[in-house]
């Protein structure tokens, strides 16, 4: 019988610190965006806040420290992790927006009305659009 095999291991840990907010949802009403941790606990929910809008959509950063709500109109208002409104900028080009999603740096919409997925390049750093236009790149071309 031979002896038995014994062996050390090392083993590393790396803990990271998870933001509290990990996911943002928005009800079907448009009226409220419901935050959860990062093991799905609901989080204080807060009122949507796009003025003369139905609210169809939201997204963060993968930090959870900027949100983007869309509005039924394509009104974009831009907050931080606690819902302070950071600003608001208008998406042109659109007939029917009803969902937002974000790489951290483009801002993407789902447009019904056109059957695409449009692209506003570099959007996600913008917090207020002033007057200027955006340039809208269509996902198909």
């Amino acid at each position: 019988m031979s002896a038995p095999l014994t062996s050390t291991a090392t083993i590393t840990v790396t803990v990271f610190n998870d933001t509290p907010v990990k996911f943002f949802l928005a009800n079907s009403r448009g009226t409220q965006v419901y935050r959860n941790d990062s093991t799905g606990k609901p989080l204080s929910p807060f009122a949507s806040s796009i003025s003369g809008q139905t609210h169809v959509g939201v997204a963060s950063n993968l930090a959870g420290d900027r949100v983007w709500m869309l509005g039924s109109g394509g009104r974009i208002n831009v907050h931080n992790g606690s819902n302070a409104l950071l600003g608001s900028w208008q998406a042109s080009g659109l007939s029917n927006p009803q969902d937002i999603a974000t790489d951290g740096t483009d801002i993407w919409i789902v447009d019904a009305g056109s059957d695409t997925l449009v692209r506003f390049a570099n959007a996600a750093s913008v917090t207020n659009s002033g007057t200027s236009q955006w340039n809208v790149h269509r996902s198909d071309e």
